[in-house]
Formats: C-alpha cells, structure tokens, sequence
C-alpha cells in the first residue's frame, strides 16, 4: 500500500534475498533492496524499490516508487493517500522452453517487454491501529509477448490486485510489543489469499 510510506516518521533502508524450492531446477530466486524516508514539514512520504525476480523461464526486474500524503486528525491520528509508479521488465529466455512449446507463435516473438503501471492506495494510521485499502497495476497494461497475425482469445497482461491490511500494536509490558497482522489479497478469477501474522518487539531493538 503506497499510503503507508513515511509513516513511521524515519528513513528506512533495507534489502531481502529468497529462495524457494532449493534443489529443483528454475525455482524462484527473489532480490529487492527498498527504502524510504519521511518529509515532516510537508507531511510527505517517499519511498521506492529495485527489485528481480526469476522463475524459471520468466523473470521479472523493475523499480517502483510511491508517495503518501499524510493528514493529521488528531496528534496520535492521520489519515493517507498513496500513490505508486511502476516501470519493470518482463523476459522469456526461450532456450529454457523450445523442446516443449516448439511449435507455439509466443517462440517467435520478442524476448523482453518494458511495461508501467500504476497504483492507489489510502489507509488510517493511530499509534494502536492501522488499517488500509490499496489497488495495483490499475492501467492493466497488456505484455503482448505475441506479434503475429494469429487471432487470440486471451492477451498477457498486469491484472488488477486488490490488498486490504490491518494490525494493531498490543504493549504488553515496557520493553515488548506484540503486533498481530492480517492481509486479504483479491484477484478476479483467482482464489482470495488470506495471510496473518505476529511480530514480537523487543526493546524497539529486535523483532
């Protein structure tokens, strides 16, 4: 959710790597190095990502960046609208699929496709509580990895992605925070994710 950027009122930096399935050939390999900061006379949040992510055959690299406007309701209260740009690159590295799709018109097209999009999201933030609403690649932009004349009843494209999120921060002594959270992620035509979680604080110094 782009409207959440900034409010933890610092900078922050950080990078992740993943690597699921080891052992299977093309699993998915995911690295992203993010970071963002918080503008207190304007009340602005920036923030942005790199990241790439291969799975077998296909791989996705790109940057995307998001700005949240905060607007104070009370001094422990506010509420956000975030924007979000997305500009990234999808590849096919068709040497890994010719002996099984040899004959598919996808094979003799192009290798790699640069698309944007966009975002939108708004979210109410308390010292407790956080609940927010988001959407993403709202422009659905087509990947068209296809060029020939062939007819298709189906185009590739960036689906629509719908997020709802909330957690709420429980002190439970001076120095531990509990921080259960939930999110919802809709896609038409795909099973509802439903994901949960607890983060435990320590000191403010370890999770």
């Amino acid at each position: 959710n782009p409207a959440v950027v900034g409010v933890n009122k610092q900078s922050v930096m950080g990078a992740s790597y993943r690597s699921m399935w080891s052992g299977f050939e093309g699993s998915p390999v995911t690295a992203t190095v993010f970071g963002s900061t918080y503008l207190e006379k304007a009340n602005i949040g920036l923030g942005g990502y790199i990241y790439s992510d291969v799975t077998g055959p296909t791989s996705r690299r790109g940057i995307q960046t998001s700005y949240a406007f905060h607007i104070p309701l009370n001094e422990e209260t506010f509420f956000s609208v975030g924007l979000e740009a997305r500009f990234q690159q999808f590849s096919i590295n068709k040497s890994m699929i010719v002996d099984a799709l040899a004959n598919d018109p996808v094979l003799g097209g192009a290798t790699n496709r640069f698309k944007g999009d966009a975002g939108l999201g708004v979210a109410l933030t308390s010292s407790r509580l956080q609940l927010g609403i988001s959407a993403s690649q709202l422009v659905q932009s087509k990947l068209n990895f296809y060029t020939g004349s062939l007819s298709r009843n189906e185009v590739a494209r960036l689906y629509r992605h719908y997020y709802f999120h909330t957690n709420y921060s429980w002190l439970v002594d001076n120095n531990t925070r509990l921080i259960p959270n939930l999110l919802i992620v809709f896609l038409p035509n795909a099973p509802t994710d439903l994901q949960a979680g607890v983060r435990v604080e320590h000191r403010e110094l370890y999770w």
